[in-house]
């Protein structure tokens, strides 16, 4: 929800946004018996996001 904030002010004010989501558990493989493991480490996560920014501001440059 919080996600869909951002893209709406950033179509609106014609920016460009972005988001990085991480997945903890999933409560659906739990009910069905497969295997959920519990990922509380953010780091992949805030790397994806750097190299997001590096490849907008590499992009921005070319222009």
């Amino acid at each position: 929800m919080e996600s869909a904030a951002l893209f709406i002010v950033g179509g609106v004010r014609r920016v460009r946004v972005g988001t990085v989501l991480l997945v903890i558990a999933n409560q659906t493989r739990r009910e069905m018996g497969l295997e959920d493991s519990q990922v509380y480490d953010t780091e992949n996560a805030v790397k994806v996001a750097v190299e997001a920014m590096r490849k907008l501001i590499k992009k921005d440059k070319e222009k």
